[in-house]
């Protein structure tokens, strides 16, 4: 069986809450910092991101915080969302969306608080 020390599990989490400049809703899932910013509909400056914490059953996560204050860039359905650090030009996380969502450009949007898991060892 393998093991993972919470310490070790913890290194890249802390690195997910300062690291991201940008939230990011999408129609197509990023797979890379290029797709990332060339394909989003909304967008959310300097997301709050807390953690890590204890997972249940087993792992560590991190929070994003909710959003309130999020802008519509441009019309479509956002089905993913993702995470860049623009100063290192890198997509961090993506995921998609627990329920996707028409957006129509020039709106507002908000989310609930979710989680980002590493599952444990």
């Amino acid at each position: 069986m393998s093991y993972l020390h919470n310490h070790i599990l913890d290194a890249g989490l802390n690195r997910l809450c300062v690291e991201p400049t940008r939230l990011l809703l999408h129609n197509v899932e990023p797979f890379d910092f290029s797709s990332a910013i060339s394909s989003f509909l909304g967008v959310r400056m300097s997301p709050i991101i807390t953690g890590p914490y204890l997972a249940e059953p087993t792992g560590r996560m991190v929070t994003i915080d909710p959003i309130t204050d999020g802008s519509i860039i441009a019309d479509g359905k956002v089905k993913y969302w993702s995470l860049v650090d623009d100063s290192a030009e890198r997509l961090l996380a993506a995921e998609r969306t627990v329920n996707e969502f028409d957006v129509l450009a020039g709106n507002s949007f908000t989310m609930s608080a979710f989680n980002i898991i590493m599952p444990g060892t």
